[in-house]
């Protein structure tokens, strides 16, 4: 099986993977982007990651103790 992704999904995976290891301000500076567009991203980043994990917990079942 081939998965296919588009240049818009593999360019804001690596701005999602670079927000988690690196300064805002020295993608944005290093890449060109606005600072607060890449703030916004690591943000959005952010959020979707921890309704994520909230969601994950609230639907597994407790283990025993």
């Amino acid at each position: 099986m081939q998965f296919v992704v588009g240049p818009q999904a593999a360019r804001l995976g690596t701005l999602h993977e670079l927000t988690k290891l690196t300064p805002i301000a020295i993608i944005a500076e290093a890449l060109g982007y606005a600072t607060k567009t890449i703030e916004q991203h690591a943000s959005a980043s952010a959020t979707t990651y921890s309704q994520y994990v909230a969601n994950r917990h609230a639907t597994t079942p407790a283990s025993p103790v």
